[in-house]
């Protein structure tokens, strides 16, 4: 995840090659800030600390980068496994 504060991320970034999303899953939301604290215990980083201080004003402004072929091969597993759940599914209940 990249922190664009002003807002201008997105006019900087080629994006051709990848898709900028909000970091909304909450697995997303725990591991941010606990990078930041990891990074702020080794660098004493001014700027991690701000973030930290005000991360629920914050975390809107935390952009979500991840390489096009890579979100659709992160899709199609998806959906995969989901196929191949609901097949187990139906065989299970068709055997009773």
């Amino acid at each position: 995840a990249v922190l664009g504060e002003r807002g201008q991320f997105a006019a900087r970034c080629t994006m051709g090659r990848v898709e900028l999303d909000p970091v909304v899953s909450s697995a997303d939301q725990q591991a941010l800030p606990a990078m930041l604290e990891a990074h702020f215990r080794c660098s004493q980083s001014v700027n991690a600390r701000r973030v930290l201080e005000s991360w629920d004003m914050m975390l809107p402004k935390f952009v979500k980068v991840m390489p096009s072929d890579y979100k659709r091969v992160l899709q199609e597993r998806k959906t995969a496994l989901a196929k191949e759940h609901a097949q187990r599914n139906r065989e299970a209940v068709s055997r009773g």
